[in-house]
This record gives C-alpha cells, structure tokens and sequence, in this order.
C-alpha cells in the first residue's frame, strides 16, 4: 500500500523589504516526482527536465545517477518510473541505432492499446511498442503524456537495474537538443487535443482513456499561507518565520539566501506531485506533514 505523504514547497512571491530582489531556486527534488500509479501530472517532469538540461549534460547525469541508485532502496521502487520518463525526456536515439525501452518497468498496459493477440511481449512484434517507442511517456509539443497505465513485472527484481538504465542510455544514446520548458495552460490544452486525435490509437480511446490523459495536465492548487522569514540557519538547514503571529521552523534546502524581513507564501502540495504556478521561483523543502485545519 503506498503510502501519501506531504511535501512542502515555500514559494517566493515576496520581495526582500525595501528592494526589489526576487529570490530564484534551483533546487529539486526528483524523488517527489509523481510516480505513474498516482496521479501522474507532466509540470513536474517538464520542470525537472529543464533544471536538469540547465546545469548541463555531466552534472544532470549525476543527478540522475543519484536518483537510480535510490530505486535500489526497500519501498523506493516508484523511482525507476521517475528514472526511466526523465531518461527518455532527456536522451534520444542515435542515428543508425534504437533507444531501448526501460525493460526494468516490466509488461506495459497501454491506453488504447492493440489487443494482446497483437501485443505479444516482444519488443519486434507488439505493435504498441512501435507505434510508442518512447514508451511509457509520448512528447507531443514538448509535453510528455504517460501513455500506460501501468506494467506488470515477474521474476527477479535487480536493485540496480534503474543506475544500469541510465548508464545505457549515457553510452548508447544522445543528449537530447530539444529544451523543455514549462507551457501555459493553452499550448498543454493543444498537445492534448493533439495527442487524443492521433492516429496512432489502435482503438478509439474510451472516455475514462480521455480523463486520464486530460488529469495529467491540471493541477490542483494547494492551500497556502503567508508568513515573513525570521531568520535562516543556514548550517542546520533551518528557517523560521512567522506565521499567522507565531514563529516555526522549517527545515529546507535552498541555493540563494533567504534575509530576515522576506515576505514569501508557504505552500503544501499532496504528495510532492504539483508545483506553484510560479516554479521557478520555488524553494523546496524536505516533506512535512498536512497542515490542520
């Protein structure tokens, strides 16, 4: 049984009083992405995916290293799902040669998929995997919709099977050219539109088929408070500020300094799975339980 947790995400709408300085973050939290079972949403892959493109090809391979090595502990299986979209995000086939696909998810359900006399598990002959080879995500416009629903694995699960995914793709494949970027609630709407009347489908997507694609680019927008920065301990890690006229403490990680007198909006998103409208301006702090109301 997966277990829901709450991560909490300090966004920054403020200014430092009496300036005009924004405060830009760069820190991730790839392990928060949202897995395939639950409410997968493609903003938090789209971000990622260009915060690891900026800090360039070496740097991103060790971030995404990091994250496969994490899918070889107990209960952290949903990281090679993460490991393997952001891979086939970020790498491409080279000329000549294939990408293989992340046999580490196992057997793929597909939406609107051939039927299983057609889709027998070969990767020559299931037309569901040639008709995606980019299996289990579909880039349309820069957008990468989740195309399964979900897979089936037998037989031994290999703990490093995510790190050897990567180190495949690494010195098999190319670093993609294509820079993912965030898109406005119309250009997702488009790609949608786009990928639900493609003619790939071997049968005419049922309407829950057409909910599922269309949940996976809205986001549901968490509650929030606002709260002014106290002080922040940078060697513990720690900030207090003060909300609502009482002081708390939040442990986070941030790459700018936050100054006493900050005015920022605190923000507590389900599961780590959304992001605030404004990402890039987003500090990400280690999960926390939901705020009572």
């Amino acid at each position: 049984m997966q277990i829901r947790t709450f991560s909490f995400l300090i966004a920054i709408l403020g200014l430092w009083i009496g300036q005009g300085e924004h405060v830009y973050a760069q820190d991730m939290m790839l392990t928060n992405l949202p897995s395939m079972i639950y409410k997968y949403k493609v903003e938090p892959y789209i971000r990622a995916a260009a915060q690891l493109q900026g800090m360039g090809r070496q740097a991103a391979i060790r971030q995404l290293i990091g994250l496969a090595k994490t899918a070889a502990i107990s209960d952290s299986n949903f990281n090679e799902e993460r490991t393997a979209i952001l891979c086939r995000m970020l790498f491409t086939a080279r000329p000549g040669s294939t990408f293989n696909r992340p046999s580490l998810l196992g057997g793929p359900s597909f939406l609107g998929g051939a039927p299983p006399r057609e889709a027998p598990f070969s990767v020559e002959k299931n037309l569901n995997f040639i008709d995606w080879p980019s299996e289990p995500i579909e880039i349309v416009d820069g957008v990468p919709f989740l195309v399964v629903t979900g897979y089936t694995y037998e037989g031994y699960w290999d703990p490093r099977s995510a790190e050897s995914y990567v180190r495949y793709c690494v010195q098999n494949c190319d670093w993609s050219s294509f820079p993912f970027s965030l898109k406005p609630e119309p250009e997702m709407r488009q790609a949608l539109r786009k990928l639900i009347d493609s003619p790939k489908w071997r049968r005419p997507l049922e309407a829950w088929e057409q909910q599922h694609l269309t949940e996976q680019i809205l986001l549901e927008r968490p509650a929030s408070v606002d709260g002014v920065v106290q002080r922040w301990d940078e060697k513990q890690g720690t900030l207090f500020l003060t909300v609502a006229g009482s002081v708390q403490a939040r442990k986070f990680t941030s790459s700018r300094r936050l100054r006493a007198g900050m005015r920022i909006r605190v923000f507590y998103f389900p599961s780590g799975l959304e992001v605030p409208s404004r990402p890039e301006e987003a500090v990400a702090v280690e999960p926390l339980p939901k705020p009572k109301r």
